[in-house]
């Protein structure tokens, strides 16, 4: 029960933080690192540098909603 309890915490956190390591927005979308570096490149979607950090802006469900509007 407990478990249950601690990986809904997990998810909520996910979908209200402010930015995500390449590592937390490729699981979060289920995508690659390297094709997380390719969106970033691309433009597809947004990061900022902070030192040597590189932290992703765009959440990875608002990039997941915006492939939906591609497909159609």
């Amino acid at each position: 029960m407990q478990q249950d309890h601690n990986q809904a915490g997990q998810r909520e956190a996910i979908t209200t933080k402010a930015g995500w390591r390449p590592n937390e927005w490729a699981t979060g979308t289920g995508l690659s690192r390297s094709k997380t570096y390719q969106l970033v490149k691309a433009g597809r979607i947004q990061a900022v540098k902070a030192g040597r950090v590189m932290i992703i802006t765009t959440s990875p469900a608002e990039y997941l909603v915006g492939l939906r509007g591609e497909a159609a």
